[in-house]
């Protein structure tokens, strides 16, 4: 069992070593009141006694779950005021917006979610977005994508950092958050959505993954969250290198880009993939 100082210094040096927060930052910290974002909470407010840090926290009702999901603000309320910390309570429609766009209510609640902590950094001048995502969620992430089909970038999963949203906890599994909730007596809501299997990734949580545990691999987390890693590095690799080629060869035109076909010929088919991929982007993305 891992103890509540080790857990604080084990996510310290995760934060440290992938230059999530500098010293003074601020920092949003999404909160949804399960054990998660709680323990993330908790963490960093231990954490800021050796590197400080000003913390927003942020929840956000998705309109979806009644009184629970009222019952769960009111706890993200109680703890903020406890700690005295500023919070944000924000309420969104979920099934709406997932209709309007035909899109799952999963992802609209993901593109809700992170529309308002994006406006609140800007508002309370936040360097960062901090989020719970944990290891067994990176094993999750892989999988999900693996049984769906996907290359190199989605087997890398869910990355540490990616542009101002940082995961201190992707360096934890969920035993380990189960086991310092429990330390440090701390109240935490369940959100009883994640039991129902008729969702893929709740499948893969609830029984995919412990049953590869207990018949195959009791490390099956670590090792995907390691193997994931792996796929991150090659990644950027492939990305730099790809980079580098559109630099000095290929050429562009306002809203169009000229690739030279023997460039294209003299590259093997994985970088070739990579130099089309980056230039279809950027054309799509105007930068």
């Amino acid at each position: 069992m891992i103890r509540t100082e080790q857990m604080v210094d084990k996510v310290l040096r995760y934060i440290e070593k992938n230059q999530m927060i500098r010293e003074n930052e601020g920092v949003i910290v999404g909160v949804s009141g399960g054990a998660d974002s709680v323990c993330m909470l908790d963490l960093l407010l231990q954490i800021r006694k050796k590197l400080p840090m000003k913390l927003y926290v942020v929840h956000v009702n998705h309109g979806i779950r009644g009184m629970q999901a009222e019952q769960d603000a009111e706890f993200v309320k109680q703890i903020c005021e406890q700690h005295k910390l500023p919070y944000i309570i924000r309420e969104v429609n979920v099934p709406d917006y997932a209709a309007r766009e035909g899109i799952t209510s999963e992802e609209a609640g993901r593109i809700l979610r992170y529309e308002i902590f994006r406006s609140l950094k800007v508002e309370y001048h936040a360097a960062k977005i901090a989020v719970g995502h944990h290891m067994n969620d990176q094993a999750e992430t892989v999988l999900f994508h693996l049984f769906r089909g996907t290359g190199i970038r989605g087997m890398g999963g869910i990355s540490q950092v990616r542009d101002d949203i940082i995961r201190p906890l992707l360096c934890v599994s969920r035993e380990e958050i189960e086991q310092y909730a429990v330390q440090r007596k701390l109240l935490f809501c369940t959100d009883q959505t994640n039991f129902d299997n008729c969702y893929t990734r709740n499948q893969i949580r609830n029984q995919i993954l412990p049953m590869i545990k207990q018949n195959v691999q009791e490390k099956v987390i670590e090792h995907i969250a390691q193997t994931a890693s792996f796929f991150q590095d090659a990644e950027r690799y492939l990305q730099k290198q790809s980079d580098q080629i559109i630099e000095e060869l290929v050429i562009w035109k306002e809203e169009m880009c000229e690739i030279p076909v023997d460039v294209l010929e003299e590259q093997d088919s994985i970088i070739r993939d990579y130099i089309i991929r980056s230039c279809l982007e950027r054309v799509f993305s105007g930068s």
